[in-house]
C-alpha cells in the first residue's frame, strides 16, 4: 500500500465520510478512465470523419481537374483539325486557280492587264 494517498471526504448516505486511502489496497482502487477513453474514441472518430471528407473533396477536385484538362485537350485537338482543314481547303483553292490560269493560257486566251501609272 502506498503512503502517498491523501485522506478525503466523500458524500454517502451517512453524510460526509472520510476515506483514508492508505487503508485501501491497491487492487481495490479502480480508476474511472471510461470518460477519457470515450472522449479519445469520439475524437478519433471525428478525426477519421474529417479525413474522409477531406479525401472525398480532394478526389472530387482531382476528377474535376481531369475533366477540365480532357475538355481543354479535346478543344485544342478540334481547333488544330479545323486549322489543318482550312489550310488544305486554301491549298486546293490555290491549285484550282493555278490550274484555271494554265487552262486559259493553253486555250490561247490572253488576259489584258492594264497598269495605272498614276
Amino acid at each position: 500500500m502506498s503512503n502517498l494517498r491523501p485522506t478525503i471526504m466523500t458524500n454517502s448516505n451517512k453524510g460526509w465520510v472520510p476515506i483514508d486511502w492508505t487503508q485501501v489496497s491497491d487492487n481495490a482502487i479502480k480508476y474511472d478512465t471510461d470518460d477519457e477513453e470515450e472522449a479519445w474514441h469520439k475524437e478519433q472518430a471525428w478525426l477519421e470523419a474529417k479525413r474522409v471528407v477531406r479525401e472525398k473533396a480532394e478526389a472530387e477536385r482531382a476528377e474535376q481537374e481531369a475533366e477540365e484538362k480532357r475538355a481543354y485537350e479535346e478543344e485544342r485537338h478540334k481547333a488544330k483539325e479545323e486549322r489543318e482543314a482550312k489550310w488544305k481547303c486554301k491549298a486546293k483553292a490555290g491549285k484550282g486557280d493555278e490550274a484555271g490560269a494554265r487552262s486559259n493560257e493553253a486555250s490561247g486566251e490572253v488576259k489584258k492587264v492594264v497598269m495605272d501609272p498614276g
